[in-house]
């Protein structure tokens, strides 16, 4: 894997942080001006807030641990009382330099990145209003 492979997936990942962060906020002022007696206005943004925890969940699981599917959070597969963020890269990343194959792990932290970048954007998107959809 070449540097500007990995510079260029890093402004990817920003990019979708940078999204996130910005949904977030408009979710955050959304929830401070909610029109509590409003059943309909309080269910979406309930819901809005339900799928934003679902965004983070991987239907096929991390790799390697079919069994966790949250992105963000897992049990640590080298530390048996840790927890690890972003299990699927922490994994991949794991004594990386000592394997014998390099080209094999570089491929796979480049796939974790983009799983990474792809979950973020969807969680952003979760947040948005009804009114910032399709440029509404």
């Amino acid at each position: 894997m070449h540097r500007h492979e990995i510079h260029l997936q890093q402004d990817g990942v920003v990019k979708a942080i940078q999204e996130f962060k910005e949904a977030a906020r408009n979710l955050h002022g959304r929830t401070e001006t909610v029109e509590l007696t409003n059943p309909l206005e309080v269910r979406r943004l309930n819901d809005q807030l339900m799928d934003l925890e679902r965004a983070f969940i991987d239907p096929l699981g991390i790799s390697g641990r079919p069994w966790y599917r949250h992105v963000i959070f897992a049990p640590s597969l080298h530390d048996a009382y840790g927890s690890s963020s972003f299990p699927g890269l922490t994994d991949a990343l794991f004594d990386i330099e000592n394997d014998p194959d390099q080209a094999r792990r570089w491929e796979q932290v480049k796939k974790e990145v983009s799983v990474i970048t792809f979950i973020i954007h969807s969680a952003a998107s979760t947040m948005k209003g009804v009114n910032d959809i399709g440029g509404l």
